[in-house]
């Protein structure tokens, strides 16, 4: 019975045909999150002095 890091280890690090794809995804979608996370928080804090929160005081 394999235990939990070395079935990890044989199912996706073994092998670069695995590893390198599976880095790949992991940077795109870790990009993503961190990238929603910022653009939720920088709207949050600037409420009232952006672009469109002017515009539509005005209107």
């Amino acid at each position: 019975m394999l235990r939990l890091p070395e079935g990890v280890y044989q199912a996706f690090f073994k092998r670069s045909t695995v590893y390198i794809p599976m880095l790949c995804i992991g940077a795109y979608f870790s990009n993503e999150a961190i990238d929603y996370v910022v653009d939720k928080v920088w709207t949050t804090r600037n409420k009232g002095k952006l672009f469109a929160d002017i515009i539509a005081e005005r209107s």
